[in-house]
């Protein structure tokens, strides 16, 4: 390996070791902040949030969608550092153990409705594809507005234990 090249993933990893944050024997998760952008003819269904692990909140954005996946649950990306010190790559901002993964997806999932999954819809018999409207694979839409609405509120606040 050329000797510039191993100096800068070097560079990369003492960055990485600085600025990565790491949340570790966290009991609860709040989600609050929620930035939802109005989607009413787009029909999707995504935004960004913050996230308090116990009392210390976490600095950077979180981002969520829902519908994204096949099964139609919500699902969440954490925050990214991209291309730091100009490398090629994209690392996760922060580090936290699987079981605080799975809270926040929990969490979401208890604040937001899930859509209709792909395939085949028993409702209708039409087959839903990554291509068919958000809007569309949508149950309730009266209860996923509520839930977009509750979440925009200012003082919206989700806990849930790890």
């Amino acid at each position: 390996m050329q000797k510039e090249i191993k100096s800068h993933i070097d560079q990369v990893r003492d960055w990485l070791k600085e600025n990565v944050l790491t949340y570790e024997n966290v009991l609860a998760v709040t989600l609050y902040g929620f930035v939802i952008p109005e989607s009413k003819t787009r029909g999707v269904y995504s935004g960004s949030f913050k996230v308090k692990f116990d009392q210390q909140e976490c600095p950077f954005d979180f981002t969520f969608s829902i519908g994204s996946d096949a099964v139609g649950k919500p699902v969440y990306c954490t925050p990214t550092f991209h291309s730091p010190l100009g490398a090629p790559a994209s690392y996760s901002a922060i580090n936290i153990p699987k079981e605080t993964q799975e809270a926040i997806a929990k969490a979401l999932g208890d604040i937001f409705p899930s859509v209709k999954p792909l395939g085949l819809d028993p409702e209708t018999g039409q087959i839903l594809t990554m291509q068919t409207k958000h809007i569309d694979r949508v149950r309730d839409h009266d209860v996923m507005n509520a839930a977009i609405e509750r979440a925009r509120a200012p003082d919206f606040e989700f806990i849930q234990a790890v």
